[in-house]
């Protein structure tokens, strides 16, 4: 289907150039994800005592440390998980349709966020966004 408004649009784009950006951009999310320091590292073992009159306040940047990094970590793992389902939709020849209204995905969507599963119409409607005021 997004071929179709390729072909409409007469972009130079293709379902291929889509799944090369998506696979790039998972090698580099993979090389990311690795490189934090997960708190089940040696890094962060044993975790902070307090109390065991040690200084607190080092104690303390150890935890937000630990909780930055968790953080960093989810978000990697989220996008991560975006980018596989869709080169999953691509195997399954569903890449580019809203999982919303069934609709294709704007071709400009497509190129700014390659794992959008929404239209701009629907991601609208769900923010709020789309309401007149």
């Amino acid at each position: 289907m997004l071929n179709r408004i390729l072909k409409k649009l007469g972009k130079k784009e293709t379902v291929h150039e889509f799944k090369e950006r998506l696979e790039k951009d998972k090698a580099k999310l993979t090389i990311d994800l690795d490189n934090v320091k997960a708190p089940d590292s040696d890094e962060f073992a044993p975790l902070p005592s307090f109390g065991d009159g040690d200084d607190l306040s080092i104690e303390a940047d150890q935890v937000e440390e630990i909780g930055n990094a968790l953080a960093v970590k989810d978000v990697l793992e989220r996008k991560l998980i975006k980018i596989d389902s869709a080169l999953e939709r691509i195997k399954k020849g569903e890449y580019g349709i809203c999982e919303s209204c069934g609709k294709e995905i704007e071709l400009r969507r497509l190129r700014v966020e390659p794992a959008a599963t929404l239209c701009t119409k629907c991601v609208k409607k769900m923010t709020g966004q789309g309401k007149k005021s």
